[in-house]
Order: structure tokens, then C-alpha cells, then sequence
């Protein structure tokens, strides 16, 4: 009987001896540092009337992680325009700093959003609601919301573009 007691007690012994080198090694998970987001936005013509992009960059802007506003003028020249994210990088990254990622939704890639972006606001006078717009085209103020989801190794972030057709 005694040597039932033993051997049940050593069994528990060795099962809590066990569990608690688990919990150590648990416990010892590194954890992977974020990064501030640097974007490369575009301006593409639009070549229908649901704002599909051409394709072709006709201007881009360099936003550094310490930029929320970006403001752009152009002159009223009857064309659509659309204005977008193109490429993304890590600019804190050791190792990765200098590459530049594609967009997953510009090559329409199935994988997780990386940016939220919205639709076309444009100010409108005497009180009148704003419309939501797919491209930008007539004279006025617009203005788009980016956002950068805060994703494992991204640190999120928000920029507003501000597109004014003079």
C-alpha cells in the first residue's frame, strides 16, 4: 500500500514538473516589434465611369510615417482622376527598409486589407449633404480617408488626402 502511495505521489511530482517547465517555455515567445508605415500614393486616370484606374501613374507622393494630410492641386481639364496606394514600406525595419511591397489590391491579391480606403467626399455649398464619389473629375474640394490597419509587424495609421480641381 505504501508503495502505491509513493509511486501516485512521484506520478504527481513529475506531471507538475512537467506542466510548469511548459508554462516556462510559454512564457518565453519573443514578440515581434511593429513598424511605422511609409506610402507611395498615385494618381491615375480613370478609364470608366465606375473609376477603374488606367493604369498608368501620372503623378505619385512619398508619405513618411509623420505625415496625416496630404494636399493636392490640379487644374480642371474634363478628365477622371483617381488616387490610391500603390506601394507600402516598412521604413523602420532592420532588414526591410528598402523594399517597397505592392499594394495587395492593386494586382487585386487575395490576403488581408491592408489599407481602408474611402470613397470620394466633396464639399458642397448652401448646407447640402456631400455626395460620395468613385474618382474625382469636376471642379471642387475632395477629400479621401486612407487607413493603414494595425496588422502583426504594422503599426497602423491615417491619412486624408485633400484633392482640390481649380
Amino acid at each position: 500500500m505504501m508503495d502505491k502511495n509513493i509511486k501516485l505521489f512521484a506520478v504527481i511530482c513529475c506531471a507538475l514538473i512537467l506542466l510548469s517547465v511548459c508554462f516556462v517555455f510559454v512564457g518565453c515567445k519573443k514578440e515581434e516589434p511593429n513598424y511605422d508605415v511609409t506610402l507611395i500614393v498615385v494618381c491615375q486616370e480613370v478609364k470608366d465611369t465606375v473609376g477603374t484606374p488606367s493604369g498608368i501613374t501620372l503623378e505619385s507622393w512619398k508619405v513618411t510615417p509623420d505625415t496625416h494630410y496630404l494636399d493636392i492641386e490640379r487644374d480642371y481639364d474634363g478628365k477622371g482622376y483617381t488616387y490610391f496606394v500603390y506601394q507600402y514600406n516598412m521604413s523602420d525595419h532592420p532588414e526591410l527598409s528598402d523594399v517597397w511591397f505592392l499594394n495587395p489590391r492593386v494586382k487585386l491579391v487575395a490576403g488581408a486589407d491592408v489599407f481602408v480606403q474611402s470613397k470620394y467626399t466633396k464639399e458642397v455649398e448652401h448646407g447640402k449633404p456631400s455626395e460620395n464619389y468613385s474618382y474625382v473629375s469636376d471642379r471642387g474640394v475632395y477629400t479621401k480617408e486612407i487607413n493603414v490597419n494595425a496588422l502583426p509587424g504594422l503599426n497602423g495609421r491615417h491619412l486624408l488626402l485633400t484633392i482640390t480641381i481649380r
